[in-house]
């Protein structure tokens, strides 16, 4: 699993409200008496939104694996498939090899930020 989630625009928009809020009541905090200032509801909402983008970050690691999979299984056959094919066919064969193995790098391409 990945050590940092992958953040949306809007989860890192939030993220860094949730943090300036936090330096606020900090700044706060060195300025009153007493120096107490409760921020343990900032970092509960900040520690939930990070388990968020984790649980979604592991649900697409999940997925373009299996695109991965299914990309590299795909490559894998037209590859036989031209190999095996003769004659007419083997224009056929190669195209059809040339495009899977486009998808293939497109998916690893994709993959990268996940995997």
């Amino acid at each position: 699993m990945m050590p940092d989630p992958i953040l949306t625009a809007g989860e890192t928009a939030r993220a860094a409200w949730l943090v300036a809020r936090m330096a606020k009541r900090g700044i706060a905090a060195s300025n009153s008496p007493t120096g107490d200032v409760y921020q343990g509801d900032l970092q509960r909402k900040f520690d939930r939104l990070h388990a968020k983008a984790a649980d979604r970050t592991a649900r697409e690691a999940d997925a373009m694996a299996r695109q991965l999979h299914t990309a590299q299984r795909a490559f894998d056959d037209a590859r036989a498939r031209e190999r095996t094919t003769r004659g007419d066919e083997k224009r056929a064969a190669q195209q059809e090899r040339k495009a899977a193995e486009k998808r293939l790098r497109d998916v690893q391409r994709q993959a990268r930020k996940y995997l």
